[in-house]
């Protein structure tokens, strides 16, 4: 009776070691296949980091060209101003000397 024991006992125990050794590879595979999905992700990530990068700089870039234009629109500007001003005051002038 003993050995019947025995022989049950250890096929229990071989069963439970072959499912756990199953499970194992299942898990493993799910680890691998999971670590595969984040490398692509990363790598997704690096791809998109460098567009903002390149989006970022043209960005400032175009940013940089219209402040330049403005600024030279202002220069003109002033410019027209000033003699604006300065033919009133010539105006102005004539006005009060006839």
């Amino acid at each position: 009776m003993w050995g019947a024991r025995q022989i049950c006992l250890e096929s229990k125990v071989r069963s439970r070691a072959e499912h756990e050794l199953e499970l194992k590879e299942k898990l493993k595979g799910k680890y691998d296949a999971h670590g595969r999905l984040l490398e692509e992700k990363d790598l997704e990530i690096l791809r998109l980091k460098s567009l903002l990068v390149v989006e970022a700089e043209k960005a400032e870039r175009v940013e940089t060209e219209e402040v330049v234009r403005l600024r030279g629109q202002v220069s003109a500007l002033t410019g027209e101003v000033s003699a604006l001003k300065s033919t009133i005051a010539q105006k102005d002038t004539d006005i009060s000397l006839t």
